[in-house]
């Protein structure tokens, strides 16, 4: 088995911490755009990406007036989310060290 040298390793790695700064960036959009829509009504509203349900916001009136609010993460969505990240996180990598890997040849 072939060991990553320092050079590859880093490449994977600024991959990687790449995709999930732009998941973050992604989620962070999500919620507050399925925030603001729950914030226009009462009762649950669901923040999915294509099928992938992430999260719950729901908006319920309180009896002595008012609301209650609250945010329930969906594991199986939030799960999958995360491993499509990484994997393109490491595709990425792959891609650019493989670049690295041929042009470095070519100059030798």
């Amino acid at each position: 088995m072939a060991v990553l040298n320092n050079n590859q390793s880093n490449i994977y790695l600024s991959a990687i911490i790449t995709c999930l700064g732009l998941g973050a960036v992604l989620w962070g959009v999500l919620l507050i755009t399925t925030a603001s829509t729950a914030s226009q009504s009462t009762g649950t509203t669901l923040g999915s990406l294509g099928p992938l349900d992430l999260f719950e916001i729901s908006r319920l009136p309180v009896a002595g007036g008012g609301f209650q609010g609250g945010l329930r993460l969906l594991m199986p969505g939030v799960a999958i989310y995360l491993v499509c990240l990484l994997v393109s996180g490491m595709a990425l990598g792959f891609r650019r060290s493989r670049n690295d890997t041929r042009f470095s040849k070519a100059e030798k």
